[in-house]
């Protein structure tokens, strides 16, 4: 990666999902399917609230959810789309 798309993902703190797994697909009734930061496929049921996990079939308390989007290791800023810290 050049030195100038290094220093974009990180001034813009932007970075590219993987790929969506092809079994997460549309539900009815269900906004989604997402993917969180830590690469957990979430739906959002509006009528509930919350969001729901197919692969466990339970909803999410909202510290449940920010613990999946926002895992302890990830600092978006320093994180290139290939997952690798900048400078290496």
């Amino acid at each position: 990666m050049s030195l100038w798309k290094e220093w974009k993902v990180k001034k813009e703190g932007h970075y590219t999902m993987p790929p969506m797994p092809d079994r997460y697909q549309p539900r009815e009734g269900l906004e989604g399917p997402f993917m969180t930061k830590s690469g957990k496929v979430l739906y959002y049921d509006p009528k509930e609230g919350k969001y729901y996990d197919s692969d466990s079939d339970f909803y999410l308390s909202d510290d449940d959810y920010h613990a999946y989007d926002n895992p302890p290791n990830h600092d978006p800023n320093y994180e290139t789309m290939y997952g690798k810290k900048m400078g290496q």
